[in-house]
């Protein structure tokens, strides 16, 4: 498809130089001709007079030539006309391929993004987050190989966090989504897990949660389809250590803005905060190892 325009011009430009010099040359031939005035029979034979006329010797040859000279004009004309006219129809039906593919191809949506924060190691303070993904394909054909990952970033404290999240699974590694619009629900643990300030701010619910959902798929015209998604939101505790965020659709440099855009007093009551949930989280600790050294003595008795 993509040669077809030098091809066309090419052709075109052949057309018209071979009916352009075909003409040129009939043309120069009947001027040389019109020049030359002709041997003029005796005027004893002819029974008339023996003086030139450039009309009526040559009028006709040049009638010829002009009319030679118009058609090369209505040549080249006819040959624009027919450039453009090749054109218009190879746009038209480019359109009409598009609109076609536009009506079949797969259109895979995201419904919902969650990510869950659940104790990673009993008696510390570490958590474990888990995505959950929602799609549905709502084109009118199925989404072959659909491969997506996230790339999380923790943002407390006036601070964001590193991206952490799983890489982008191989091709063929992937799942078809049928083109029913059903949802299809996807999850993936991230092996990354939090701890210190980080999970602090988590069991204060000081913490915003910054996610780029990142997802591949091959339509039915084997093309592959690329996009990004942005997604935010704040963590809440739903359990006394188990978190929960349900992301919103968020701007793409909303990330940015809060690391870079947080008031200083602001952030000064944010760090305050986390102070005392750290040391709520050490004294839970300990009161836990106790218990499970109590436990373990099997002594339940008071201290």
């Amino acid at each position: 498809m993509s040669n077809s325009k030098p091809d066309e011009s090419r052709a075109l430009l052949a057309l018209t130089l071979i009916v352009g010099g075909a003409v040129l040359a009939s043309f120069f031939g009947f001027l040389e001709q019109a020049q030359v005035p002709p041997a003029a029979p005796p005027a004893q034979a002819l029974g008339g007079s023996d003086t030139y006329s450039w009309w009526q010797d040559t009028g006709p040859q040049w009638v010829i030539a002009t009319l030679s000279l118009i058609s090369v004009g209505v040549s080249g004309w006819g040959i624009v006309m027919l450039r453009d006219t090749l054109r218009a129809t190879r746009e038209a039906n480019q359109i009409s391929r598009d609109i076609g593919r536009a009506q079949i191809r797969a259109y895979v949506e995201i419904n919902k993004v969650v990510i869950s924060f659940e104790k990673a190691v009993a008696h510390f303070n570490i958590y474990r987050p888990n995505v959950i993904l929602e799609v549905a394909n709502h084109g009118s054909s199925p989404a072959l190989d659909f491969r997506w990952c996230a790339e999380i970033s923790y943002g407390y404290i006036g601070t964001l966090g590193s991206k952490i999240g799983p890489s982008m699974p191989s091709p063929g590694q992937g799942r078809d989504v049928s083109a029913n619009g059903a949802a299809v629900k996807l999850e993936v643990a991230i092996t990354d897990d939090l701890n210190g300030q980080a999970a602090a701010a988590l069991f204060a619910e000081k913490m915003r949660v910054f996610v780029t959902i990142r997802t591949i798929f091959i339509d039915v015209f084997e093309d592959e389809v690329k996009r990004n998604s942005y997604f935010a939101g704040d963590v809440k505790r739903i359990e006394p250590t188990r978190f929960s965020c349900e992301l919103a659709p968020s701007p793409k440099d909303e990330m940015s803005a809060f690391s870079h855009g947080r008031h200083l007093e602001q952030i000064a009551k944010e760090q305050s905060d986390m102070d005392d949930a750290m040391s709520a989280l050490v004294k839970s600790s300990e009161e836990l190892i106790k218990i499970d050294r109590k436990l373990s003595r099997g002594d339940l008795g008071p201290d």
